[in-house]
């Protein structure tokens, strides 16, 4: 049973009725402001501020006039990219295949690109699994200009996410922690995009959210820490807003200055 359950249905009627609120968070001039690069900058920091240049391009790719969708014939090109950036190649009757996309969840792919694309270069550990990349920052002591480290979503460190950090969750009904989650667990991660302190929301980017690229609102505590007496939500589909359980968000990566 989930606690806690009339603070979840509060902050679930107020993203229906803050909806124009939430719009507006997602707005590309509004992450702009929040990422925009500064003299003199560090290596991590121009590197977060291009992932999150990237990740705003790849979902307007997709939201471009109209919501586009995994099996989209108009997208095929785009996702046998995400996938060919892991050495797979993939075939259009496989993005039809929906049995194919059901165990080949292209979420991971999506992040491993966008990172790629960014230029997190040897630093990141691509892969088509969040769980390889989650332990391997979580073991992470290379000494690089981009060094990306794991961190309990409860740690004092992983308060108030800078744009370019990573937030991961359970899915499926797991309860992984960062110290036992390991290769080939289920799990899921998005980019955050932008954080609005006023407001104590999070807004992020990911891959595979309801078959599409799409933006996820989330809600932190008075710490900064995400809060797991409510729920994050999605509202940028026209066809499907949905929303679920925070306190399934397990882990943040940084990227370490």
């Amino acid at each position: 049973m989930i606690k806690h359950q009339p603070a979840k249905y509060i902050f679930f009627i107020a993203c229906l009725l803050c909806s124009a609120m939430a719009q507006a968070a997602f707005t590309g001039s509004d992450s702009a402001r929040s990422t925009l690069p500064v003299k003199n900058e560090t290596a991590a920091q121009a590197f977060r501020h291009q992932l999150v240049t990237v990740a705003a391009q790849e979902h307007n790719r997709w939201n471009n006039g109209a919501t586009a969708r995994e099996n989209d014939t108009a997208m095929d090109a785009t996702m046998k990219d995400y996938w060919a950036n892991l050495g797979m190649q993939v075939k259009s009757s496989q993005l039809r295949d929906s049995l194919w996309q059901e165990y080949n969840p292209w979420s991971a792919a999506f992040i491993s690109w966008v990172m790629r694309q960014a230029g997190a270069g040897a630093s990141f550990r691509y892969a088509a699994s969040h769980a390889e990349y989650i332990a391997a920052a979580r073991n992470n002591t290379m000494p690089v200009a981009i060094q990306f480290k794991a961190y309990e979503t409860t740690d004092s460190l992983a308060a108030w996410p800078q744009p370019g950090d990573l937030l991961c969750k359970n899915r499926g009904g797991k309860s992984y922690t960062l110290g036992s989650i390991k290769k080939g667990c289920i799990s899921h991660c998005d980019i955050v995009t932008e954080v609005n302190p006023a407001n104590r929301t999070v807004t992020t980017i990911g891959g595979n959210l309801n078959n599409r690229v799409a933006k996820r609102l989330v809600q932190l505590d008075e710490k900064g820490l995400i809060d797991r007496n409510i729920v994050w939500c999605i509202n940028d589909d026209p066809d499907n807003e949905f929303t679920g359980t925070q306190e399934d968000f397990f882990a943040i990566i940084k990227v370490a200055d």
